[in-house]
């Protein structure tokens, strides 16, 4: 299940994964533009 995360302007969009018990960044960006400043590529098998 993906969050979406608003700090300080940033837009960061993180998705649980219970096997490690962690979060994983997927993408983060800029909260007014929408301009994406990272974001995760996952390979498709």
């Amino acid at each position: 299940m993906e969050q979406v995360v608003l700090y300080q302007g940033i837009r960061i969009k993180r998705c649980y994964d219970a096997e490690k018990e962690e979060y994983e960044i997927i993408e983060f960006g800029e909260e007014g533009t929408g301009r994406a400043l990272y974001f995760l590529i996952q390979d498709i098998p």
